[in-house]
């Protein structure tokens, strides 16, 4: 397994690095990208869904973030790139947690973040 993990990081460090250090912060409640197929397995243990086994890193159209309080998970954002919009947030067992509504504002006040990384990406490949 951990050569599997190994092989899918350098697949997902390919597409996603561009993302890579995205983090945005209100108070407590940090959002950052999940780096590494790890965090995957370790996020998906944490709140009991399915972001590792139905193996989300592999999305080529996703960024998928941890929404943290006090460096604890408390909810999972997936984010759709071509659509620049959230597709899904959720936190313990699939269920909202009691911040997601401030959860889904601090994302949402910074999608730019995301599409002037993808712009930049985008010139610095042409």
């Amino acid at each position: 397994m951990r050569h599997e993990i190994l092989k899918e990081q350098q697949l997902y460090t390919k597409q996603k690095k561009p993302f890579f250090g995205l983090s945005f912060s209100n108070e407590n409640l940090t959002i950052s990208l999940l780096e590494n197929v790890q965090e995957f397995m370790e996020e998906g243990d944490t709140l009991n869904h399915c972001i590792f086994t139905n193996e989300y890193f592999k999305r080529k159209d996703s960024l998928i973030f941890s929404a943290r309080i006090d460096n604890i998970p408390i909810e999972t954002i997936e984010v759709s790139l071509s659509k620049m919009k959230i597709v899904q947030c959720r936190g313990l067992k699939n269920k909202n947690s009691k911040h997601h509504k401030m959860i889904l504002n601090l994302m949402q006040k910074n999608l730019y973040q995301v599409c002037s990384r993808m712009k930049k990406n985008k010139n610095e490949t042409v």
